[in-house]
């Protein structure tokens, strides 16, 4: 399958959601990564040569080399398939009315070795934060507290406020 075909795939199944999205630990999304969870996809990309879900393999921006690439590598990832994306902050409240959901990004570069890692959180409807461990892990409620404190061998990097754009995934 193409990258065209699985962004097509991706907005697909994005625009079946209502968002914020609901926590379930039985979460559909079990063949997926922490970005795909966070974005509300099912579509389970199997191909790990090409896997989609790589920061910035949407956008064509992979691989990101610092934290000013990864945050460009997210917003364009998220801009091709037509997801609005803006820093935030902890206290500021999403709109559940606009649809509107909440992620906290984490990365690191370890440009020696040479690879990067990275890591999402979102906050559901019920304003608790939950994440997907890794590809084929579960899915765990982080609960209120805020996610920068969450224990990881990554960077808190930013919180990012959400929002399908309808009319320009049609």
């Amino acid at each position: 399958m193409s990258k065209e075909e699985k962004i097509k795939a991706i907005r697909k199944s994005i625009l079946e959601n209502t968002y914020p999205l609901i926590f379930d630990w039985r979460d559909y999304n079990r063949e997926g990564n922490c970005y795909s969870y966070a974005i509300g996809s099912n579509f389970e990309d199997k191909d790990m040569e090409g896997y989609i879900y790589n920061l910035g393999t949407m956008s064509g921006l992979y691989p990101a080399k610092s934290i000013i690439e990864a945050k460009k590598a997210f917003v364009a990832d998220m801009e091709t398939i037509g997801i609005y994306a803006r820093e935030s902050s902890f206290e500021e409240q999403i709109s559940i009315e606009k649809q509107e959901w909440k992620i906290a990004f984490f990365y690191d570069c370890f440009c020696e070795e040479g690879y990067y890692d990275f890591h999402f959180m979102r906050q559901d409807k019920d304003m608790q934060w939950s994440h997907k461990e890794f590809l084929r892990g579960p899915i765990r409620c982080w609960g209120n507290d805020n996610p920068k404190f969450y224990k990881t061998d990554l960077d808190f990097i930013a919180f990012y406020i959400l929002k399908v754009l309808k009319e320009k995934i049609k």
